[in-house]
């Protein structure tokens, strides 16, 4: 998965195999900055779980609270397509840059 993109296709197969995984054996998550990626990671593992609160503000308690690259990632982890969608439509930068700032 590219910086500040969203994960392929297959995303939900694979974080199954790896959360089954996990349960007994350990699995190490990491990315090059330890955001984004991993924050994706974290929240599918918590969702996987049986987590019941908002899963990104779960990873932002708990982890870090630039645990996201961007909203654009987040309303992925939260199943919001029209948001998704919306943000894919938009000019690439101006999602990324409005976050930062």
């Amino acid at each position: 998965m590219k910086d500040f993109n969203l994960p392929p296709d297959n995303w939900s197969d694979f974080m199954k195999k790896i959360f089954e995984r996990a349960l007994t054996k350990k699995v190490l998550v990491f990315c090059q900055e330890g955001h984004g990626r991993s924050g994706m990671v974290a929240a599918e593992f918590y969702k996987l779980s049986g987590g019941k609160e908002n899963p990104v503000t779960w990873v932002r308690e708990k982890l870090c609270k630039f645990c996201f690259d961007n909203e654009l990632q987040e309303a992925f982890i939260l199943n919001d397509t029209k948001r998704v969608e919306e943000l894919q439509s938009a000019d690439k930068e101006s999602y990324i840059l409005g976050w930062i700032r």
